[in-house]
Parts: C-alpha cells; structure tokens; sequence
C-alpha cells in the first residue's frame, strides 16, 4: 500500500488523491482567511473543481464524504453556530496534542495542515499549558446508543414511496413494502427529506445537517444494525479492532474517540480511507461500549 504526503499526514495514495489533497488544503485554506463558513460557500470554493475530478452520482463520490468528513473525522475542521443565525458552519480546530501509549504525541495544527509526531521534551512543554492524554473510553461511555438518540427524533406519520440509498448510482427506488426497516423519503428529490422506519415499526424524520451533523450517519448505521451487517471485529490477541462498515459512515465523536485509542490513524492515513479501518489498542472495555453503542450484533469477537 503507498501513500503521498498531505502536509505531513499521510494520505492513502490512489489516482484522485492529488486532487483531493488540494480540495481539502483549499478548504483549509478559505477557513484560515474567512474563520467561519458555510458548507454552501466552502462548496462554491471549490466545487467546480471537484466536478471536473470526480462524478457525484457514482457511489462514492459524494463531495461531503470525500472531502469534509475526513477533515471532521481528524479534527482538521470543526463545527458551529452563527450567533445571529443559528446555522452551521466550519471553522478550523484549535491546535492540539495527543499522547500515545509510546514515548512520543502527534501534534495537530489545522492552520498549517500540519500533523507530526514531537517526542518528550516537547510533550512536558504541551503538559505545562494543561495538554495530555485524552480518555477515549470515558468519551465512548458519555456517547448514548444509536438506538436512544432514534428515538428522540420526532416521529412522523408521513406517507413515503422511495427507498433512499444514497451510495448507490440511483439513489431512489420505489419502495415494495414499506413497513420493513429502511431509509425512505416521499419524493425523488435528493433535498426532500429523509426517515428511517427502525424495527417496530416507527417511522422517524432523519435532522438534516444543520440540525444535527451526524443526523443521516447514525441512520445508516441502526440500519446497518438492523440487517445484522458487521460493523466491527475485534481480536482479543492483538487488540486490533477493524472498522468492517464504510467508515466514512460512523459518527464523527465515534471516530475520534477510536483515534485517541490509536492516534498514529492521524499519521499513516488511515483515517482518511473509505474502507475497512485497523484501530490498535483496542481493550474489552472498548468492546462493551461499542456494544452497548452499536447493540449486540455489531461485533464480533475473536479470540
């Protein structure tokens, strides 16, 4: 497996991934000059680019989890509120350090879309300014259940037709039955919005992105859940937990606190594939969490 330099991070090398190292710098950079923007206006930027590289409609391809999300998954980019508005926006992350298991940390600047490693003497500097080892478990154990989060959004009795399969060439397909567990929308529009019908039957609206980012990615999810599709296996002899689902789809306070289990993901590029994810470090502890997230059936264990 190759790789090519994204700054200094490390990124999965392929034939786009030139272009997508200079999409994501751009964003990078219009956040330095402009502190705050709108995924509309970061769009703009540097969509007309993206088309000339890339084909929206193949599965895969979508501009958000390609080129924002990756940045979001690694802390590169942020989200807030306009005071005056309430609407979502980015800004870059603050600078930031995150201790490994070994004798070194990995220092984020977002400004510089800079990721490296800083040995001891510069980790006892980062400890008197109050930086240190982030607790990925106590995060884990603060994120509630996919299913809880569900069901607190608001229950509709809307009629829908369609199927909605957002990686998939055509993203709607009219629904045969639908009172099965799915993603569903009741128009062919790719703006109209979007429910999930869970296992008993209620239907609920999915938030849309300015409501809640993760809104459409906790959807896939449960779903994914409810088809008993693998998410995670984990290996008691290693400690290596492989992200078995399209990872780019796992929330994003998921992803993080996973990289404050193996933060060398911020390094080699890992965190930045679409693909199956190895995260080291993994304990039992971990596993529960991911269980009782996930539910029952999204891991599976080997010993």
């Amino acid at each position: 497996m190759s790789y090519i330099r994204e700054g200094n991070i490390l990124v999965h090398h392929s034939g786009q991934a030139n272009q997508i190292s200079s999409l994501r710098a751009g964003i990078i950079k219009y956040l330095e000059a402009s502190q705050f923007a709108s995924w509309n206006v970061l769009k703009r930027n540097i969509g007309g680019l993206y088309t000339t590289l890339f084909d929206e409609s193949s599965p895969g391809e979508n501009l958000e989890y390609k080129i924002l999300y990756p940045l979001l998954r690694a802390g590169v980019i942020e989200t807030a509120r306009r005071p005056e508005t309430g609407k979502l926006v980015y800004c870059l992350g603050p600078h930031s350090i995150i201790e490994t298991e070994d004798n070194y940390a990995i220092e984020v600047i977002p400004a510089k879309n800079l990721c490296r490693k800083i040995d001891r003497p510069q980790m006892n500097n980062y400890r008197n300014n109050k930086a240190g080892r982030k607790d990925s478990l106590t995060l884990l154990k603060a994120i509630p259940s996919l299913r809880t989060v569900i069901t607190h959004w608001a229950a509709s009795e809307t009629e829908v037709y369609y199927i909605y399969e957002r990686f998939e060439k055509n993203h709607f397909k009219t629904a045969r039955d639908r009172s099965l567990p799915n993603i569903y929308t009741n128009r062919d529009k790719i703006y109209s919005n979007k429910y999930i019908r869970i296992e008993n039957g209620m239907l609920h609206l999915i938030p849309e992105i300015q409501d809640n980012i993760d809104g459409f990615n906790i959807a896939h999810c449960y779903l994914e859940i409810i088809k008993r599709h693998l998410h995670f296996t984990f290996n008691r002899n290693n400690k290596e937990l492989i992200c078995r689902t399209f990872h780019s789809m796992l929330p994003i306070i998921i992803c993080r606190a996973l990289i404050l289990c193996d933060p060398p993901v911020l390094l080699d590029g890992r965190i930045y594939g679409n693909g199956n994810m190895t995260i080291n470090n993994i304990t039992e502890d971990h596993v529960k969490e991911l269980i009782r997230i996930f539910g029952e059936t999204s891991v599976e264990v080997k010993k």
